[in-house]
């Protein structure tokens, strides 16, 4: 008499052999790097996480996490992989609200097998900010166009705009700020064509960036 397995059991291994055959076609990601880093943008300022992978042939997205103590992390986000790649992949990811102290990171890849690896983990060092930062899109095309400064604390601040030779044009903004975001607007309509200076003046520091205006 052939013995047969209850139907019941068989339902409940279904899953685990299926897993079982999707594994063997499953190789352990390879990962060439890991790194992270302080960046700007016009938000303000954020973690920038780049990694390369060698061999990823079966995975199907990545997860970044962080951690304050290396230990327990929190997952921030995903991106898929590109799963069938055994070639070098560059990925990255940008942090938007950093932690302003010191943070670990790791990567953790997800197959579709539902096997997981991880990278090994990168610190990243608590926040550190110049007192000023400059940002707008360049070259300015019609219409008015619109800068922000970061400022770290409190604070005199003039924002003004000059020739390429150093004489002034306007003046955008002078007087005391807070800490925080600061827009000001270039009056484009009042300005001809070409290259200028934009400059911004604080207590303790200064910066200034070509801008094009058309």
């Amino acid at each position: 008499m052939k013995a047969y397995l209850p139907i019941a059991l068989l339902l409940a291994l279904f899953p685990v052999l299926a897993r079982a055959g999707k594994m063997g076609d499953t190789t352990t990601v390879q990962w060439q790097s890991l790194s992270g880093e302080w960046s700007q943008s016009n938000q303000g300022y954020v973690v920038v996480l780049d990694w390369v992978t060698v061999n990823e042939q079966g995975a199907e997205f990545f997860e970044i996490e962080r951690s304050t103590d290396g230990t327990s992390f929190l997952a921030l986000g995903q991106i898929p992989a590109t799963g069938g790649s055994q070639t070098n992949q560059q990925y990255d990811f940008v942090d938007k609200k950093p932690e302003k102290v010191s943070a670990f990171y790791r990567v953790k890849a997800i197959y579709h097998s539902g096997l997981t690896f991880y990278s090994d983990i990168v610190r990243v060092e608590g926040e550190i900010r110049p007192s000023l930062g400059l940002f707008f899109t360049n070259p300015i095309e019609g219409g008015t166009g619109e800068i922000t400064v970061t400022v770290e604390e409190k604070q005199s601040l003039a924002v003004s705009l000059y020739t390429i030779d150093g004489n002034p044009v306007c003046v955008l903004f002078d007087g005391l700020v807070r800490k925080g975001l600061h827009r000001y607007t270039i009056p484009r309509a009042q300005i001809p064509q070409g290259i200028f200076i934009l400059r911004v003046d604080g207590e303790a520091a200064a910066v200034q960036k070509r801008v094009v205006i058309f």
